[in-house]
């Protein structure tokens, strides 16, 4: 039920006007599908809120950081990591 809200909630928002709360819709859909072991759909929600939150604060902010560990706790759960 969580996953649909987050991505109904993002669909609402418009990205131009509110990228930050489209972003962390995108997370927390990220999030609920690593949970339900769906990793690829998982993967692919975070990678969009990778990519607008270094639209929003740039390469190098450090609030990407918590978006990069969610990433690689993904690849993790999928056994892709070096």
């Amino acid at each position: 039920m969580r996953l649909l809200a987050y991505l109904e909630a993002a669909k609402l928002l418009p990205q131009d006007k509110y990228p930050d709360q489209v972003a962390s819709c995108f997370n927390d859909a990220g999030l609920a599908y690593r949970y339900a072991k769906k990793y690829t759909l998982a993967e692919d929600y975070l990678h969009r809120t990778l990519i607008i939150s270094e639209k929003i604060f740039g390469k190098e902010h450090h609030g990407l950081a918590t978006v990069l560990d969610n990433l690689g706790i993904v690849y993790h759960d999928k056994g892709e990591f070096d």
